[in-house]
């Protein structure tokens, strides 16, 4: 990854990692029928920080990123769709993410009035917003991995991760040693990389 988005990359873990509560079938009910805000805060517990990295990642402005994680939010908030699960509401917010992305990016070009190929162009934000969401989702499923993994193992790695520990910190916290933690994180590193490389 590069570095520029590692500072990025632990915060979204963290953000995950706080909020990992599933939403159950009765809460997306409720906010179907009434729009509770109790659940849209719950939503945007969990949303708004990915959204808020993979707007970013395309736009490469921080506040142009949080203007589009909330005018996306605020868009789920006043649709009147009928969402059945979890994961049709993220597939909301991202491809309304990804066209706000899209139409910040086709006004900066105009604004800089550059003749460019268009089909050059276009393919370009394509690859770009695909890099985005395989870095969000990539993001999510660390998260996922670290939340399975038991033991001292998982606890290391969860300091790692959510509290940005290092080896010493995590060792004096644990009541064990330097040597042991920095094994023990090596091995869980392998074990999410290997994860990953499923196909």
């Amino acid at each position: 990854m590069p570095e520029r988005f590692a500072a990025g990359f632990f915060k979204i873990i963290k953000i995950i990692l706080m909020n990992s509560n599933k939403l159950t079938r009765e809460e997306i009910s409720e906010f179907n029928h009434s729009k509770s805000e109790k659940i849209l805060k719950k939503i945007f517990d969990s949303t708004f920080r990915p959204l808020h990295y993979f707007s970013y990642y395309i736009t490469r402005d921080n506040k142009e990123a949080e203007d589009i994680a909330s005018k996306c939010l605020t868009k789920l908030w006043q649709s009147k769709w009928q969402f059945n699960t979890e994961t049709e509401i993220k597939m909301f917010l991202f491809k309304a993410a990804k066209n706000e992305c899209l139409n910040i990016l086709k006004q900066r070009k105009r604004q800089q009035s550059k003749h460019k190929d268009m089909k050059h162009t276009q393919l370009t934000e394509e690859n770009i917003i695909e890099k985005a969401l395989e870095e969000t989702q990539i993001i999510e499923m660390i998260a996922a991995i670290i939340e399975d993994i038991p033991g001292k193992m998982g606890a290391i790695l969860k300091l790692y991760f959510f509290e940005e520990l290092k080896n010493q910190e995590i060792a004096n916290r644990l009541n064990t040693s330097e040597n042991s933690v920095a094994q023990l994180k090596i091995k869980g590193l392998k074990k999410i990389r290997k994860f990953l490389r499923r196909d």
